[in-house]
């Protein structure tokens, strides 16, 4: 803020005011030793409520947003404009993303998006778009994008997904408001086009079919051998740009402008144009290429320049886009249009994202590829909580204009509100718009800011700090579902303490005799594209493994082997379980499998402390100087009976639902009728076939949950001998492993034992390419920049 005063005398007594009211009302939020230090405060009795998967938090997202009255924050890793937060898909695009900001704007909503600028040739979240359409909808819409890079700068990501509405109500998770994060409990593989032919290899060959639908490997791509890394291994590895081009001349470092940015981007699209062009192509084929080009009114350049939109302009007759829309209509109202259009039919590990500026066109074959379900947890809050969230915000969307946009009118500076009793007026009158299964507990807003990415001095790691402190305080069970696992004792290049802090308290349970569990789900193989059987396209994956494998179980620095070494030889099987996803389906009569991607960020301890947000374990996302991140802690003071190691326990309410909610879902125990909405669905009341309240006691461990997941495995291995397996411990056997399988000789018979199948739990394999050394080469990318530790 910059106040111009006509004397000195009047700067002083400025000074004095601003200072006395500091003094006066902002204790909680200067105070220097505020919990897990901190910006905010915990908040006591603070409505507040868990989304499991997208489909359940972007309905809530679009009804906050459709009842909000003043303003609309946004912030996201990763946001695509033409994303519904609604399915079925309404007719009149009602529930798409930008339609209801534009509707909101139009109202004279103020909407605030705060994108991560993606360094490029890395990464394909197209933030150039995404700011150039929402621009162009209202002058109500501001949007900025942050950080500009300099080639000589270490290159971390705001990786947060915060939605905050009217400064009073906030969501906060993993789920960015992008392409493939919708889904639901039944995490479908298939959702076939029933416009497009039976079998079509229109947009590349592959194999995946007759692999029984995994997408690795896939022998038919071909693929650059330094191919640079996919969206979720920017998050993981970090690449520069330059260091991903190892196939172009090298060129000396230098900084692009914005107007660069804006020719690229325009000769870019242009050369994709020409590229695709194929005149034999029916106007029928192109239905969704159409509707994007036709109807979608964007901008054609990533400049952060307010210019006004320049729409884009089509040749042809004007009906046909209008007749094609209503085409699309039409297959709504007969319930025939696909769950996931376009972009967001997705499987990482076959196709990255391309052409995010043509969203309606598919990037993968329908009738042949099947989708990578998504698997993901979020939070909402209100009252003071939210307002936390709302002044991270601000602070971040000043810091950027101060840095970009300091004397740009038309982007405005943001104001945070008071805290005042008064101030929550509109919330408190208006209890509809808390999404009614909110309960009360004490929330505490948590985040991973420093210098670079809010402009504070003070590195802010509280996010680390909650985590150790959730660990330390368990006395009975620890659940962790994450993204990543990169965590080690002992290393001189990680640095994190999750991992510490769980040796010592499995260490310290056993020394005592007492009974303790650690739960941990995580994606059984990384999210990167890439053919694992073939080392030079696939260094993406094996980097991120081998860190993943020294992190869990190989070598000095691994959890597992220090657990050997101080509480004997595999005692940690009575403790501690890793497990990933997985899921079956039919596509063209034939059983196909994939994995379930956990890109969940959360830990329940005891069914009483939650943690939820953005971060991943990893020093990104947990050192707070790296990548930005936001979560929550949620601590219970509401209870219900339950039974903890066979003895009567008090369960929080907030926690032991979302657990429960959680653990039927892997295991099977949902209700088996359901569509995926769980209307009338309650976990603290509903009788699962199997008890799942008592998660620490030997029956549920070794009976429920150990049985589950090992004999999803065996029967998965047996049908579709899948990827990643404990029986491949080089790569080389891959080309073999495929020989036995059942699904080759006994279709049927196949179907039999998959009907054993129950949920998606399955193993991780700990014992995957054991005598393979999976460091990367070190004149590849990835071993280039192994020094400066970004892969961590």
């Amino acid at each position: 803020m910059k106040l111009n005063c006509w004397t000195a005398r009047k700067a002083k007594e400025w000074k004095q005011a601003i200072q006395d009211n500091v003094d006066k009302y902002s204790e909680d939020l200067t105070n220097s030793n505020i919990r897990l230090q901190s910006f905010a405060p915990p908040r006591p009795d603070t409505y507040c409520h868990w989304f499991v998967d997208g489909r359940n938090y972007m309905s809530a997202v679009a009804d906050a947003m459709e009842a909000a009255c003043e303003e609309i924050f946004i912030t996201d890793w990763f946001f695509s404009p033409q994303l519904y937060l609604k399915r079925p898909i309404d007719p009149t695009d009602k529930w798409r993303l930008d339609k209801i900001l534009q509707r909101k704007a139009n109202q004279g909503v103020k909407v605030y998006v705060l994108l991560w600028k993606e360094i490029k040739g890395t990464v394909t979240t197209f933030s150039c778009y995404a700011k150039s359409h929402l621009s162009g909808l209202s002058s109500n819409i501001s949007v900025l994008r942050h950080p500009d890079f300099a080639p000589d700068q270490t290159l971390w990501a705001h990786h947060e997904k915060i939605v905050v509405i009217d400064q009073s109500i906030a969501f906060i998770g993993g789920i960015d408001l992008c392409y493939g994060r919708w889904d639901d409990h039944l995490h479908r593989l298939v959702d076939q086009d029933p416009n497009a032919p039976a079998d079509t290899t229109t947009i590349g060959d592959t194999t995946q079919q007759e692999n029984g639908g995994q997408a690795e490997p896939t022998a038919a791509k071909k693929m650059p051998a330094a191919m640079p890394l996919t969206m979720m291994g920017m998050m993981a590895v970090g690449l520069v740009d330059q260091a991903g081009q190892t196939q172009q001349k090298q060129q000396p470092p230098t900084t692009k402008t914005e107007d660069d940015e804006v020719k690229q981007s325009k000769t870019m699209r242009f050369t994709r144009r020409l590229r695709n062009f194929d005149p034999r192509r029916k106007k029928s084929s192109v239905l969704s290429q159409a509707f994007s080009h036709g109807v979608t009114d964007a901008k054609d350049d990533s400049s952060d320049e307010e210019d006004q939109p320049r729409g884009r302009q089509e040749k042809g007759d004007g009906n046909y886009f209008l007749q094609k829309y209503q085409q699309m209509a039409d297959h709504v109202n007969n319930g025939k249009l696909v769950l996931w259009p376009g972009k967001d039919y997705y499987n990482m590990m076959i196709r990255d994202f391309a052409e995010l500026d043509n969203p309606f066109a598919d990037v993968l074959n329908r009738n042949k590829e099947v989708r990578v379900p998504w698997h993901d947890i979020a939070s909402v809050s209100y009252g003071k909580a939210a307002r936390d969230a709302a002044r991270h915000f601000i602070q971040r969307w000043n810091f950027t204009k101060l840095q970009k946009k300091r004397e740009k009118e038309t982007v405005h500076f943001l104001m945070p509100k008071t805290y005042s009793k008064t101030s929550f007026q509109m919330l408190d009158c208006n209890p509809h718009r808390r999404v009614p299964q909110a309960v009360k507990a004490n929330v505490q807003v948590l985040r991973s800011s420093s210098v670079w990415s809010a402009g504070i001095f003070q590195v802010d790691c509280s996010i680390q700090n909650a985590y150790q402190h959730a660990i330390s305080a368990a006395e009975h069970f620890i659940y962790i579902e994450n993204q990543f696992f990169i965590t080690m004792m002992g290393s001189q290049r990680v640095f994190n303490i999750i991992s510490l802090s769980l040796f010592n308290k499995i260490v310290q349970c056993h020394e005592k005799k007492k009974q303790f569990r650690v739960y941990v789900v995580m994606p059984l193989i990384p999210g990167f594209e890439g053919d694992i059987a073939n080392a030079a396209e696939s260094r993406s994956i094996r980097v991120m493994l081998y860190y993943q494998f020294k992190s869990i179980s190989r070598g000095p620095s691994s959890l597992l082997q220090r657990l050997d070494d101080r509480i004997g030889k595999d005692e940690w099987r009575n403790y501690i379980s890793f497990c990933g996803l997985r899921q079956h389906s039919e596509l063209n009569d034939r059983p196909v499998t994939e994995i379930v991607y956990v890109h969940s960020k959360m830990l329940i301890v005891d069914d009483r402390i939650t943690i939820i947000g953005s971060a991943n374990i990893n020093d990104r996302s947990l050192s707070g100087s790296r990548d930005s991140e936001v979560a929550i802690i949620v601590e219970d003071n509401q209870f219900v009976d339950s039974t903890m190691d066979g003895k009567p326990y008090k369960a929080g309410v907030f926690s032991s639902a979302l657990r429960r909610r959680v653990f039927s879902e892997h295991l099977g125990l949902l209700p088996a009728d359901d569509d995926g909405t769980l209307t009338d669905y309650d976990p603290l009341t509903y009788v699962t076939t199997k008890p799942i309240d008592d998660v620490t006691c030997d029956y549920f461990f070794n009976e429920v949950w150990m049985k589950t997941s090992r004999t999803n495995t065996a029967t998965f291995e047996k049908v579709f001998r899948c990827i990643p397996s404990d029986s491949i411990h080089v790569s080389t056997e891959i080309a073999t492993f495929y020989e036995k399988r059942l699904l080759d000789d006994d279709i049927e018979l196949s179907r039999k034992e998959l009907s054993k199948i129950s949920g998606t739990l399955v193993q991780l394999p700990l014992l995957f390419l054991s005598e393979e050394d999976l460091l990367p080469n070190a004149l590849s990318a990835e071993g280039v920049l192994r020094l400066a530790d970004t892969f961590l």
